[in-house]
């Protein structure tokens, strides 16, 4: 096989893996290098140059990708070539100095009430108690549906002062206490109390779990809040969604960005900040209230 980055994906995806890197990032890397490299249409690995790169980022620019979408594909192919420089592949990283576009730093997508009650009573009225748990957790502690979905029946403390569950494998393998309002509390007894009715229970360390699997998975969980959604007659959301809505309500009630960016994980407020942003229904109620 020629000496193209194609050639060479898989071994550095076992670097990437050597070095803890996340199977999800391994997956957004090669995919990201693997467009590169149709675009090199079988260029040597060693004789790429940053024109290449800088001929890519345009491309893509002209093609309507956002800055956020660019900017992440450039850190794959930057992070490639300090591999190859280590392996001496190349002698030189070409995309080391390419610019990358100016962070667009949009607000998030948050759910607005009238469609959040719409969605919460059409889960109800499905009286489906381990979907209405899971929306309730999502939408009350912020935490991310592949946290939710490693949630064993052991990290649940529901006996303590202060209710809460361990989230022993968050991202970046970091674990944290999450603690649990009333609203959670509620419906966790509930649901617990429906898994002790059923006899399968047993064979599932874990608190959430499908007809199909021990386990509730990722996938699992975005098919039925899209099912939800569509009941409810509102646009499909994606799960992180109500992580998001967590965020901004937190931040809307006046709490202080540290104590959010401790509840929903984050390793620094300036990730935090991008629930300050307002959004469009924020601005036209701040221009609403002004009567000159």
């Amino acid at each position: 096989m020629k000496n193209t980055i194609e050639s060479h994906i898989e071994q550095f995806s076992e670097h990437l893996l050597d070095t803890d890197r996340s199977g999800s990032t391994v997956r957004a890397y090669t995919t990201d290098l693997r467009l590169f490299a149709k675009c090199l249409e079988g260029l040597p690995v060693n004789a790429v140059k940053s024109r290449h790169v800088i001929i890519y980022r345009d491309s893509l620019a002209k093609d309507g990708r956002k800055p956020a979408t660019i900017n992440r594909k450039l850190v794959s192919i930057l992070v490639f070539f300090d591999w190859a420089v280590s392996t001496r592949l190349v002698e030189v990283n070409p995309a080391r100095n390419v610019e990358h576009f100016p962070d667009e730093v949009s607000p998030p997508k948050c759910m607005n009430q009238s469609n959040l009650d719409r969605l919460m009573d059409t889960v109800r009225e499905g009286n489906n108690i381990r979907d209405y748990a899971v929306f309730t957790l999502l939408l009350n502690t912020g935490i991310r549906v592949g946290e939710l979905c490693e949630l064993k029946v052991s990290d649940l403390d529901l006996e303590s002062d202060f209710a809460k569950l361990s989230i022993r494998f968050g991202k970046g393998r970091k674990s944290r206490s999450v603690f649990l309002n009333d609203a959670c509390l509620k419906v966790i007894t509930a649901y617990l109390e429906f898994r002790e009715s059923q006899e399968r229970n047993s064979q599932s360390d874990y608190l959430f779990y499908s007809q199909k699997s021990n386990q509730f998975s990722t996938r699992g969980i975005r098919h039925m809040v899209k099912s939800n959604c569509l009941k409810a007659n509102i646009k499909p959301i994606s799960p992180h969604v109500c992580r998001h809505t967590f965020g901004k309500h937190l931040i809307d009630t006046g709490n202080s960005i540290d104590r959010v960016a401790k509840a929903l994980g984050h390793s620094s407020i300036e990730t935090t900040k991008i629930y300050t942003n307002p959004t469009e229904s924020d601005m036209c109620a701040m221009f609403n209230s002004i009567s000159l």
